[in-house]
């Protein structure tokens, strides 16, 4: 038996993960996975080296996003006014190209994401969701979803109303997902909803770095990311006698910190690995596995050009013509003679 990882956060995502597509694609082989996920926090932008390295590996890529959903992106009132779990700026929402179609897709809807529905985050809402919906594979994804929200609140009849809406517009590609690190009274909400709704159900780690080598690292970034305070009258040089580094920031910064990874296996996790922390909640299914294996199968391979110029325009003598473009400027500017003489002097 094997599963999929589709929670990746790659270097790509900034403060959000520090492994790169090799490394991760290096592992998913050790461990004989037939296919990996790429879903960096608002961006495609590891898409094309994840792609590349993945296919070399012999690994199956699934291109795809974890993306910052909201009810509206017109809406932009600050956190300060805003109440509740269920009124937050935005929300987590995975989305996995299914084909070629689903790509161009993931594509128009992180473009509309990172200029109208910016705020704050690169935000999308329902309705763009939907009008570009066509080859897309959405997840129900991490604490942070609209769901868990609604589950953590025991808003059951909101819950049921997220889970009709996707299924309606994405059918046998929406599924519910089940995380290791999920609270295990929310793992059971979602497992008995996904039945009642006859939704597939898959697990997946949210997979921040590689290995348990670099879970120090990933503490440092998530400390930086959100700008954690130092404890009061706690010194360096107090911490500095900690026998391992994590104890070190827990004395510096506190170890009932707001946010920290310290807790949880959010490294590549194996097979046995996850199956072990599922089970030490209680969850014993094996389809929640061989759900996402489905899933990875349902995808398939993208048109992914190399070599393309795309340059808007072409340039005989790009250095010559850059250079009369700049003077023009500075005679426009009433600065040509300014710029003449720059120009010897760095000639000279």
């Amino acid at each position: 038996m094997n599963y999929v990882p589709l929670h990746l956060h790659t270097h790509y995502s900034l403060f959000d993960g520090i492994g790169t597509p090799e490394e991760y694609t290096n592992r998913a082989v050790s461990l004989s996975m037939p296919a990996i996920a790429i879903t960096d926090h608002g961006t495609l932008s590891g898409h094309r080296e994840f792609y590349r390295t993945a296919k070399e590996k012999g690994i199956k890529p699934i291109l795809g996003l974890e993306g910052y959903m909201c009810a509206d992106i017109s809406d932009t009132r600050d956190k300060s006014e805003r109440e509740g779990q269920q009124d937050l700026v935005y929300n987590h929402i995975i989305l996995l190209a299914k084909n070629q179609k689903g790509l161009e897709n993931l594509n128009k809807i992180s473009e509309i994401a990172w200029t109208d529905g910016f705020f704050k985050k690169p935000r999308f809402d329902f309705s763009i969701l939907e009008k570009y919906k066509e080859g897309i594979i959405v997840s129900s994804a991490c604490p942070s979803s609209v769901l868990v929200k609604a589950l953590e609140e025991e808003e059951f009849a909101l819950a049921k109303k997220y889970i009709s809406w996707f299924k309606d517009n994405f059918g046998s590609d929406y599924y519910i997902e089940v995380m290791p690190h999920n609270k295990p009274e929310i793992n059971r909400y979602l497992i008995d909803l996904a039945d009642e709704f006859k939704i597939k159900v898959i697990v997946t780690p949210d997979c921040h770095h590689v290995d348990e080598s670099q879970r120090d690292i990933q503490e440092f970034k998530l400390l930086m990311n959100t700008h954690a305070k130092i404890v009061k009258d706690v010194t360096y040089a107090k911490a500095a006698k900690s026998p391992t580094m994590m104890n070190r920031l827990d004395l510096l910064y506190g170890n009932d910190r707001q946010m920290t990874f310290k807790d949880f296996n959010i490294h590549l996790l194996s097979y046995e690995e996850i199956k072990r922390d599922m089970e030490a909640q209680g969850i014993f299914r094996e389809d929640i596995y061989s759900n996402t294996v489905a899933l990875a199968e349902s995808v398939s391979d993208y048109d992914i050009k190399d070599g393309l110029d795309l340059l808007p325009a072409q340039y005989k003598n790009p250095d010559e013509e850059l250079a009369n473009l700049a003077l023009a400027g500075l005679e426009k500017k009433r600065l040509i003679l300014i710029g003449l003489v720059m120009i010897s002097m760095s000639k000279d």
